[in-house]
Protein backbone atom coordinates (compact mmCIF):
# COMPACT_ATOMS: atom_id res chain seq x y z
CA UNK A 1 0.00 0.00 0.00
CA UNK A 2 2.91 2.47 0.90
CA UNK A 3 4.65 1.88 -2.29
CA UNK A 4 1.23 2.35 -4.26
CA UNK A 5 0.70 5.69 -2.62
CA UNK A 6 3.97 6.74 -2.94
CA UNK A 7 4.21 5.76 -6.84
CA UNK A 8 0.26 7.82 -6.96
CA UNK A 9 2.13 10.99 -5.12
CA UNK A 10 4.73 10.82 -7.91
CA UNK A 11 2.69 10.49 -10.86
CA UNK A 12 0.41 13.37 -9.71
CA UNK A 13 3.86 15.27 -9.21
CA UNK A 14 4.89 14.41 -12.52
CA UNK A 15 1.38 15.45 -14.08
CA UNK A 16 1.48 18.90 -12.09
CA UNK A 17 4.59 20.03 -13.62
CA UNK A 18 3.35 18.91 -17.39
CA UNK A 19 1.55 21.70 -16.44
CA UNK A 20 3.38 24.24 -14.59
CA UNK A 21 6.28 24.47 -16.79
CA UNK A 22 7.60 24.99 -20.41
CA UNK A 23 8.06 22.02 -22.32
CA UNK A 24 11.72 21.39 -23.52
CA UNK A 25 12.22 25.27 -22.30
CA UNK A 26 15.68 24.35 -22.38
CA UNK A 27 15.78 23.19 -25.74
CA UNK A 28 17.67 20.05 -25.12
CA UNK A 29 15.69 17.77 -26.76
CA UNK A 30 15.81 17.44 -30.47
CA UNK A 31 14.04 15.30 -33.09
CA UNK A 32 15.45 14.55 -36.44
CA UNK A 33 13.28 14.59 -39.56
CA UNK A 34 16.23 13.49 -41.82
CA UNK A 35 17.52 16.62 -43.47
CA UNK A 36 16.87 18.64 -40.37
CA UNK A 37 15.95 19.09 -36.66
CA UNK A 38 13.45 20.00 -34.41
CA UNK A 39 13.08 21.29 -30.88
CA UNK A 40 10.94 18.66 -29.09
CA UNK A 41 7.35 20.26 -28.19
CA UNK A 42 8.43 23.21 -30.89
CA UNK A 43 7.34 24.01 -34.56
CA UNK A 44 8.97 25.54 -37.43
CA UNK A 45 8.88 25.95 -40.98
CA UNK A 46 11.13 23.86 -41.83
CA UNK A 47 9.13 21.06 -42.68
CA UNK A 48 7.86 24.03 -45.42
CA UNK A 49 11.15 24.93 -46.54
CA UNK A 50 12.76 21.39 -46.34
CA UNK A 51 12.45 20.87 -50.07
CA UNK A 52 14.65 23.87 -50.71
CA UNK A 53 17.82 22.73 -48.02
CA UNK A 54 16.74 26.14 -45.72
CA UNK A 55 15.82 25.64 -42.20
CA UNK A 56 15.44 29.05 -40.47
CA UNK A 57 14.93 27.16 -37.14
CA UNK A 58 18.28 24.99 -36.10
CA UNK A 59 19.81 23.42 -33.34
CA UNK A 60 22.86 25.79 -31.53
CA UNK A 61 25.52 24.59 -29.49
CA UNK A 62 26.91 25.19 -26.97
CA UNK A 63 23.78 26.34 -24.63
CA UNK A 64 23.73 28.59 -21.96
CA UNK A 65 23.32 26.59 -19.91
CA UNK A 66 23.20 22.87 -20.95
CA UNK A 67 24.19 21.88 -24.37
CA UNK A 68 21.71 23.04 -26.91
CA UNK A 69 19.96 26.90 -27.84
CA UNK A 70 17.02 27.44 -30.43
CA UNK A 71 19.12 29.48 -33.51
CA UNK A 72 16.29 31.30 -35.35
CA UNK A 73 17.61 32.95 -38.59
CA UNK A 74 15.73 34.89 -41.42
CA UNK A 75 17.18 33.71 -44.88
CA UNK A 76 17.31 33.88 -48.34
CA UNK A 77 14.65 31.56 -50.21
CA UNK A 78 15.84 31.29 -53.64
CA UNK A 79 15.86 34.95 -54.48
CA UNK A 80 12.30 35.64 -54.34
CA UNK A 81 11.93 36.60 -50.54
CA UNK A 82 13.59 36.57 -47.18
CA UNK A 83 11.90 34.21 -44.89
CA UNK A 84 11.74 34.98 -40.98
CA UNK A 85 13.44 32.44 -38.61
CA UNK A 86 10.12 31.43 -36.57
CA UNK A 87 9.02 28.65 -33.73
CA UNK A 88 6.07 27.97 -31.92
CA UNK A 89 5.94 25.85 -28.54
CA UNK A 90 2.84 23.79 -29.79
CA UNK A 91 1.44 22.79 -33.66
CA UNK A 92 0.98 24.30 -36.63
CA UNK A 93 -1.42 22.45 -39.62
CA UNK A 94 -0.59 22.00 -43.16
CA UNK A 95 -0.33 25.06 -43.76
CA UNK A 96 2.12 26.70 -41.15
CA UNK A 97 -0.86 28.25 -39.45
CA UNK A 98 -1.15 28.05 -35.96
CA UNK A 99 -3.17 24.75 -34.49
CA UNK A 100 -2.24 24.61 -30.90
CA UNK A 101 -0.65 25.79 -28.07
CA UNK A 102 0.24 23.16 -24.83
CA UNK A 103 -1.30 22.21 -21.90
CA UNK A 104 -1.16 25.28 -18.90
CA UNK A 105 -2.75 26.42 -16.16
CA UNK A 106 -0.57 28.71 -14.32
CA UNK A 107 -0.68 32.47 -13.85
CA UNK A 108 2.49 34.00 -14.00
CA UNK A 109 3.97 37.37 -14.10
CA UNK A 110 7.26 36.81 -16.41
CA UNK A 111 8.24 34.96 -19.07
CA UNK A 112 12.75 34.48 -18.27
CA UNK A 113 15.16 33.45 -20.30
CA UNK A 114 18.28 34.09 -22.13
CA UNK A 115 19.14 35.12 -25.38
CA UNK A 116 20.88 36.90 -28.16
CA UNK A 117 19.70 39.04 -31.02
CA UNK A 118 21.02 41.13 -33.92
CA UNK A 119 19.04 42.44 -37.50
CA UNK A 120 20.90 43.65 -40.43
CA UNK A 121 17.81 45.90 -41.11
CA UNK A 122 14.95 47.54 -39.56
CA UNK A 123 12.50 45.58 -38.62
CA UNK A 124 12.98 43.81 -35.22
CA UNK A 125 12.00 40.20 -34.04
CA UNK A 126 9.47 39.46 -31.04
CA UNK A 127 8.38 37.40 -28.31
CA UNK A 128 4.91 36.61 -28.24
CA UNK A 129 3.06 34.61 -25.22
CA UNK A 130 -0.99 34.05 -25.28
CA UNK A 131 -2.87 32.00 -22.52
CA UNK A 132 -5.88 31.41 -23.01
CA UNK A 133 -8.95 29.12 -21.78
CA UNK A 134 -12.09 27.21 -23.67
CA UNK A 135 -15.40 28.84 -22.70
CA UNK A 136 -18.09 26.30 -22.60
CA UNK A 137 -20.82 29.34 -22.68
CA UNK A 138 -19.72 30.88 -26.02
CA UNK A 139 -17.65 28.03 -27.07
CA UNK A 140 -14.42 29.75 -27.96
CA UNK A 141 -10.88 30.40 -26.55
CA UNK A 142 -11.12 33.41 -24.04
CA UNK A 143 -7.69 35.30 -23.78
CA UNK A 144 -6.66 35.47 -20.11
CA UNK A 145 -2.75 36.68 -20.93
CA UNK A 146 -0.31 37.75 -23.35
CA UNK A 147 2.76 39.21 -23.81
CA UNK A 148 3.89 40.83 -27.34
CA UNK A 149 7.54 42.46 -27.12
CA UNK A 150 9.04 43.39 -29.65
CA UNK A 151 12.79 43.61 -29.36
CA UNK A 152 15.47 46.31 -29.19
CA UNK A 153 18.83 47.05 -29.97
CA UNK A 154 21.24 44.06 -29.88
CA UNK A 155 22.74 41.60 -27.85
CA UNK A 156 25.67 40.04 -28.81
CA UNK A 157 25.95 37.86 -25.94
CA UNK A 158 24.17 35.94 -23.83
CA UNK A 159 22.22 38.08 -21.84
CA UNK A 160 18.91 37.58 -19.24
CA UNK A 161 15.76 38.46 -19.73
CA UNK A 162 12.50 38.95 -18.03
CA UNK A 163 9.27 39.87 -20.50
CA UNK A 164 5.90 40.53 -18.05
CA UNK A 165 2.34 39.58 -19.25
CA UNK A 166 -0.36 41.74 -19.07
CA UNK A 167 -3.62 39.88 -17.35
CA UNK A 168 -7.13 40.48 -18.78
CA UNK A 169 -9.06 38.04 -17.27
CA UNK A 170 -8.83 36.68 -13.53
CA UNK A 171 -9.58 32.98 -14.77
CA UNK A 172 -6.96 30.29 -14.78
CA UNK A 173 -6.05 29.73 -17.94
CA UNK A 174 -5.83 26.04 -19.51
CA UNK A 175 -3.46 26.86 -22.71
CA UNK A 176 -0.68 28.58 -23.26
CA UNK A 177 1.26 29.66 -26.71
CA UNK A 178 4.89 30.65 -26.78
CA UNK A 179 6.72 32.18 -30.10
CA UNK A 180 9.62 33.47 -31.35
CA UNK A 181 10.37 35.68 -34.48
CA UNK A 182 13.93 36.63 -35.84
CA UNK A 183 12.40 39.87 -37.86
CA UNK A 184 9.75 41.81 -38.54
CA UNK A 185 7.40 42.36 -41.49
CA UNK A 186 10.83 42.81 -43.60
CA UNK A 187 13.43 40.49 -42.67
CA UNK A 188 16.55 40.64 -44.10
CA UNK A 189 19.12 38.37 -44.62
CA UNK A 190 21.16 37.00 -40.89
CA UNK A 191 18.81 38.64 -38.65
CA UNK A 192 19.11 36.05 -35.57
CA UNK A 193 17.55 35.20 -32.00
CA UNK A 194 18.79 32.60 -29.93
CA UNK A 195 17.02 31.64 -27.20
CA UNK A 196 17.72 29.29 -24.00
CA UNK A 197 16.73 28.22 -20.37
CA UNK A 198 13.20 29.37 -20.78
CA UNK A 199 10.57 29.31 -18.00
CA UNK A 200 7.80 31.68 -15.79
CA UNK A 201 8.28 33.54 -12.92
CA UNK A 202 6.28 34.72 -10.17
CA UNK A 203 2.74 34.62 -9.91
CA UNK A 204 -0.84 37.05 -10.24
CA UNK A 205 -3.55 36.29 -8.60
CA UNK A 206 -6.03 38.61 -10.31
CA UNK A 207 -6.36 41.90 -11.95
CA UNK A 208 -7.39 45.44 -11.34
CA UNK A 209 -11.79 45.65 -11.85
CA UNK A 210 -10.43 49.07 -13.19
CA UNK A 211 -8.39 47.47 -16.44
CA UNK A 212 -11.60 44.91 -17.00
CA UNK A 213 -13.38 48.11 -17.97
CA UNK A 214 -10.88 50.25 -19.52
CA UNK A 215 -11.97 49.50 -22.88
CA UNK A 216 -14.74 47.41 -24.78
CA UNK A 217 -14.95 45.88 -28.32
CA UNK A 218 -18.04 44.31 -29.76
CA UNK A 219 -19.59 42.43 -31.54
CA UNK A 220 -17.16 39.15 -30.82
CA UNK A 221 -16.75 37.28 -32.40
CA UNK A 222 -17.03 40.16 -35.30
CA UNK A 223 -17.40 40.04 -39.32
CA UNK A 224 -17.44 43.52 -41.22
CA UNK A 225 -17.23 46.00 -38.46
CA UNK A 226 -16.75 46.29 -34.78
CA UNK A 227 -17.18 49.18 -31.83
CA UNK A 228 -14.99 50.31 -29.93
CA UNK A 229 -15.92 52.08 -26.33
CA UNK A 230 -13.11 53.00 -23.86
CA UNK A 231 -12.80 55.32 -21.08
CA UNK A 232 -8.91 56.98 -21.92
CA UNK A 233 -8.81 60.44 -22.13
CA UNK A 234 -8.62 61.83 -25.53
CA UNK A 235 -5.01 63.44 -25.98
CA UNK A 236 -4.54 63.62 -30.03
CA UNK A 237 -2.12 61.11 -29.53
CA UNK A 238 -4.29 57.63 -29.10
CA UNK A 239 -4.31 54.75 -31.63
CA UNK A 240 -5.89 51.64 -32.22
CA UNK A 241 -3.77 48.79 -33.45
CA UNK A 242 -4.66 45.46 -34.53
CA UNK A 243 -2.41 42.59 -34.84
CA UNK A 244 -2.37 39.04 -35.36
CA UNK A 245 -1.35 36.19 -32.98
CA UNK A 246 2.29 36.73 -34.49
CA UNK A 247 2.21 40.57 -33.36
CA UNK A 248 2.01 41.54 -37.02
CA UNK A 249 0.11 45.19 -37.44
CA UNK A 250 -2.67 44.56 -39.85
CA UNK A 251 -4.02 48.09 -39.18
CA UNK A 252 -4.05 51.27 -37.56
CA UNK A 253 -6.46 53.91 -36.62
CA UNK A 254 -6.28 57.14 -34.90
CA UNK A 255 -8.95 57.43 -32.42
CA UNK A 256 -10.56 60.51 -31.47
CA UNK A 257 -13.59 59.67 -29.38
CA UNK A 258 -14.38 57.42 -26.67
CA UNK A 259 -16.87 55.31 -29.13
CA UNK A 260 -15.95 54.77 -33.17
CA UNK A 261 -16.37 52.33 -35.24
CA UNK A 262 -14.00 50.22 -37.16
CA UNK A 263 -14.33 48.81 -40.11
CA UNK A 264 -12.43 45.38 -40.09
CA UNK A 265 -13.16 44.05 -44.04
CA UNK A 266 -10.00 43.71 -44.92
CA UNK A 267 -9.41 41.27 -42.16
CA UNK A 268 -9.95 37.36 -42.69
CA UNK A 269 -11.75 34.96 -39.90
CA UNK A 270 -9.11 34.36 -37.37
CA UNK A 271 -8.06 35.90 -34.18
CA UNK A 272 -6.80 38.83 -33.60
CA UNK A 273 -5.21 41.88 -30.74
CA UNK A 274 -6.82 45.06 -30.15
CA UNK A 275 -4.72 47.74 -28.63
CA UNK A 276 -5.83 51.17 -27.29
CA UNK A 277 -2.13 52.77 -26.96
CA UNK A 278 -2.46 56.55 -25.58
CA UNK A 279 -0.18 59.12 -23.07
CA UNK A 280 -2.53 57.60 -19.94
CA UNK A 281 -1.37 53.77 -21.21
CA UNK A 282 -2.75 50.74 -23.18
CA UNK A 283 -5.37 48.36 -23.18
CA UNK A 284 -5.73 45.18 -25.44
CA UNK A 285 -8.93 43.12 -26.09
CA UNK A 286 -8.93 39.64 -28.23
CA UNK A 287 -11.22 39.87 -31.29
CA UNK A 288 -12.60 36.76 -33.21
CA UNK A 289 -13.69 37.45 -36.41
CA UNK A 290 -16.19 34.60 -37.79
CA UNK A 291 -18.26 35.13 -40.81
Amino acid sequence: MKKFYIAFIISICCIFASYSQIPNGSFENWSSFGSYEEPVSWSSYNSMTATLGVFTCEKGSPGNPGNYYLKLTSKDLMGITVLHGYAICGTLDIDNDILSGFPYTGRPANLTGKWQHMIYGQSQGMVAVQMTKWDEETQSQILIASLEYTLTGMAMSWSNFSLPLIYFDSRTPDTCMIAFISSGEIPTINDFLYVDNLSFSGSVSGIEESDLNVMQVYPNPAKDQITIEHSFEIDGSSTLLITNILGEQLLTESINSTSEKINIESLQNGIYFVTLKSKRGSSTKKLIINR
